[in-house]
């Protein structure tokens, strides 16, 4: 996560804890029960939630059993988790995890990133990194935006940066930053690039049968 990004949710963290926590995010009443049904389904001992923010899927995944903590970049978001109680919160940046640190209060066996991916030219590294330190079954989700999204936007479908990453939400948002679309076949090469494999893929519907997001299940395979 470049400066750009932590800054832009650093003086913006107040406003969306607000939209989070007063249900103002329509969508998330699908997407948030959707990626907590997917993993789960899945068996590990300890999860990372990447990208954590306000904490709320770390939250729910320790209320259902798990084991699970959260890191972020920005630490009002972190002081927010923190002060809620359940789980473990540090301040971690994506660019600590690709150069080699260890993911904070680990090990773990999974990882979670949901609807953080940001960056084009990183992630791949990211992704590896994180896979590098698993251990067991290795499984890493990523739940984002779904490629269909692009029709809203009135653009082409291809890889490509887009402006505002607030677009859509009902908020007094201060600054903003770009964010890179991956369509389907964008999502498969950086898949490959960061050297995963599809275990699975899902894509929760709106009530009118519209894709909100996707969601990957990763894994690395060993020896």
């Amino acid at each position: 996560m470049d400066n750009t990004i932590k800054k832009v949710w650093e003086e913006n963290s107040n406003e969306w804890i607000r939209l989070v926590e007063s249900g103002l995010i329509s969508s998330r009443k699908v997407t948030n029960s959707a990626i907590i049904k997917v993993l789960l389904n899945y068996s590990f001992k300890r999860v990372c939630d990447v990208g954590c923010g306000e904490g709320w899927l770390v939250r729910e995944l320790i209320m259902n059993n798990k084991v699970a903590n959260g890191i972020d970049a920005a630490q009002g978001l972190i002081e927010f988790a923190k002060n809620r109680g359940e789980g473990n919160y540090s301040i971690q940046t994506f660019e600590d995890i690709i150069s080699g640190e260890l993911l904070k209060n680990g090990p773990y066996d999974a990882a979670v990133l949901n609807f953080c991916i940001y960056e084009k030219k990183s992630t791949p590294d990211l992704l590896r990194s994180i896979a590098e330190q698993l251990e067991g079954n290795k499984y890493i989700f990523i739940q984002s935006l779904h490629p269909w999204v692009i029709s809203k936007f009135n653009k082409p479908y291809k890889d490509q940066w887009l402006d505002n990453s607030w677009a859509g939400l009902d908020g007094k948002f201060v600054s903003t930053h770009s964010w890179y679309y991956r369509t389907f076949s964008g999502w498969q090469k950086l898949i490959r690039n960061a050297e995963l494999e599809v275990v699975d893929l899902v894509e929760p519907l709106s009530d009118s049968n519209e894709p909100l997001s996707i969601i990957y299940v990763l894994w690395k395979e060993t020896g």
